[in-house]
């Protein structure tokens, strides 16, 4: 990880089998604008796979 410079990353993790070393960019766009609630997308989806489980055990 000392080896690192300004720009890149290391990735690890479940989601990636074995160490996965990155570079990282600048952003490109000059304006980002405020994205919605990580709390409120979570609610949502957790909403949706619960109907989803209900709606498949209602057809069984």
């Amino acid at each position: 990880i000392t080896t690192l410079r300004v720009g890149e990353a290391l990735i690890v993790g479940e989601a990636a089998g074995s160490p996965i070393f990155v570079k990282v960019r600048k952003k490109k766009t000059s304006f980002a604008a405020k994205g919605r609630d990580l709390e409120l997308i979570a609610r949502k989806f957790e909403e949706e796979k619960k109907k989803k489980k209900q709606d498949v055990e209602a057809f069984l």
